[in-house]
């Protein structure tokens, strides 16, 4: 299980995180500006990629890093190549890590859940070059323009016809017929919420009309939501059909999450499609405190006891 983590959090620091809950811990992320000028001089070339890699991989020497991810959201269809080009320079700088060091190295790849945003990911050179590959099956429903309505961005199942081509089951079954294998695929569990402002606070149904993201925002951690669902004004819900939680706290906000039981339902999907196993995004937005009374961290703890 691969577990996205933001280091500078000093809410959780490095030593509170369990040591049997994660198999990989991914450190995020490297910051790229609003215009991706990072982005644009790291492939503008050769020598470029090989300067980036050169001090990538005095970093890894020096701090005793084990590989890289690289979450580009998102390249376009014509950045495949540039892409594909990054990758195979980053898989032979660690091969050749570890034949120096005899030790082995990761390279891995975010891939998005929406298929809209899937053009620019070269798959051979994924399959070339990849030990994994982090499957972001969340935010599903952000970035369209259905997304002017309270829906689940993590729905495992359709919510209805214009949202059937979102959910984590389109989503891991887009890339399987794409051509990656099932061992290859980390399956995305989030564990923050989306927040909606609702227009109408007597119409709080799936699917109701919003004006956006609520004041909460669009990455609200579980305990927040724990808060809000334990207050009386707050009516919680569940989609059997999408096979996820959602609820109105009483006060216009419209809130789509994960709860213990969609996780094990998610996980239990993982396992029947024989995927190779779970990315957990992200440490940081679980319960850490353990204030929702279902121990520390328990969406990510869940998913590791129902994966084993």
């Amino acid at each position: 299980m691969t577990c996205y983590y933001r280091l500078e959090d000093e809410r959780l620091p490095p030593s509170a995180i369990p040591w049997d809950l994660c198999t990989h811990i991914l450190i995020s992320f490297a910051t790229v500006g609003s215009d991706f000028r990072i982005n644009t001089t790291v492939l503008g070339g050769t020598d470029r990629i090989q300067s980036f890699l050169e001090s990538t991989s005095e970093l890894m020497e020096r701090t005793g890093l084990d590989g890289i991810d690289y979450d580009w959201e998102f390249p376009a269809f014509y950045q495949g190549f540039e892409l594909s080009r990054l990758l195979r320079r980053t898989r032979y700088l660690l091969d050749h890590l570890s034949v120096k060091m005899r030790k082995t190295f990761q390279l891995s790849v975010a891939l998005p859940g929406p298929f809209t945003l899937s053009f620019g990911y070269p798959v051979e050179s994924l399959l070339r070059n990849c030990d994994f590959l982090n499957l972001m099956t969340y935010d599903l429903v952000l970035l369209n323009p259905i997304s002017k309505r309270a829906a689940l961005h993590n729905a495992l199942y359709p919510q209805g016809f214009l949202y059937a081509a979102f959910t984590v089951d389109f989503a891991t079954k887009f890339w399987l017929v794409a051509g990656i294998p099932r061992r290859m695929i980390c399956l995305g569990i989030p564990t923050y919420g989306v927040a909606y402002e609702l227009i109408d606070k007597v119409r709080k149904e799936l699917h109701a009309g919003v004006r956006g993201y609520s004041k909460l925002g669009s990455n609200v951690g579980y305990d927040t939501i724990c808060r809000l669902a334990n207050s009386s004004s707050a009516t919680t819900r569940w989609s059997e059909t999408s096979r996820a939680p959602y609820m109105d706290d009483g006060r216009g906000n419209w809130i789509s999450y994960d709860n213990v039981r969609s996780v094990e339902e998610k996980v239990d999907y993982a396992k029947r499609q024989g995927l190779g196993g779970l990315m957990i995004f992200s440490l940081n937005a679980d319960d850490h405190k353990g204030e929702c009374a279902q121990g520390r961290l328990p969406l990510s703890r869940s998913a590791q006891r129902s994966w084993i």
